[in-house]
């Protein structure tokens, strides 16, 4: 991220700080989740890419962000808002949040325990609170600029293999068919100079990952902003580093992402790269 020192975290309307304001999100996100948990799912189309694959969402996505912009709206009526389901700015100020309601939500859809909530409260580009809640597992991963990360209270550190031959990565190829095609080629070429592939399906808790030192890396192709906003505070506060595929810098424009230990960032982007530089097609 860009240099510079950030202004403290603003205070809410009723007088909240940012961290008390963000965990209300979560709650209010995870009480919605906990709920539709219990119900039978169904996975709605939401796109298509251009190989045909469908890009998928629930009842529940839009619920939960409902709940959580109705607390925003009220505690910071004057921030703008980012959210997947809402889609762009809501309004030009200084101070956004980013917002996923499920990161992974065809886990979600498919009865997989593996997803998290999302949130993030940016200054300009630059994350300065990052918020990401595993409703499965009972985690929450949280930092602000400046003051580490961690999980239910406990710090996180990245791991820090000595090679990347020690390294456990985990990937996803996105939605993107022609740049998930160059990765799932990058891999092949990687293979076996690496320990283990895993595939996440959700962002949200492969960064957290990371910066919890329980994987080495986590790649994906093709993200959106809400899909990377808490993980990169997360990462660079455990002490990781965040850059897109060719290694340079992120925000909240960038469609790609390596987090990964300081150790074998470097030799990643240089797997890597060529995958940021093939034709993209988005979905539709």
């Amino acid at each position: 991220m860009a240099p510079g020192k950030l202004p403290p975290l603003p205070i809410a309307a009723d007088g909240a700080a940012a961290r008390e304001v963000a965990l209300r999100c979560a709650d209010a996100a995870l009480a919605v989740l906990r709920e539709a948990a219990a119900l039978p799912r169904v996975l709605a189309e939401k796109g298509v890419t251009a190989g045909g694959r469908v890009d998928v969402v629930t009842t529940t996505d839009p619920a939960i962000e409902r709940a959580v912009l109705a607390i925003l709206r009220a505690a910071y009526p004057d921030h703008a808002i980012l959210g997947e389901e809402t889609g762009g700015h809501a309004g030009e100020a200084a101070w956004t949040w980013v917002i996923d309601p499920i990161d992974g939500t065809r886990n979600f859809g498919l009865g997989i325990p593996f997803v998290g909530f999302n949130l993030a409260l940016c200054y300009g580009d630059r994350p300065a609170l990052a918020l990401t809640a595993d409703p499965y597992h009972g985690e929450t991963f949280y930092a602000e600029a400046g003051s580490g990360a961690t999980v239910n209270g406990v710090p996180l550190r990245v791991a820090q293999p000595p090679r990347l031959l020690d390294a456990v990565l985990a990937v996803d190829l996105g939605l993107d068919d022609v740049r998930g095609r160059a990765m799932l080629t990058a891999l092949h070429d990687l293979f076996p100079n690496i320990q283990a592939v895993r595939v996440w399906g959700t962002v949200a808790l492969g960064m957290a990952y990371v910066a919890a030192g329980r994987i080495d890396a986590y790649i994906q192709p093709s993200p959106y902003a809400w899909d990377f906003a808490p993980g990169l505070l997360l990462v660079e506060e455990a002490g990781g580093v965040v850059t897109d595929l060719t290694g340079g810098p992120m925000t909240l424009a960038t469609r790609s992402v390596i987090a990964a230990s300081p150790t074998i960032h470097a030799d990643l982007v240089q797997a890597f790269r060529h995958v940021a530089d093939v034709r993209s097609r988005r979905p539709s």
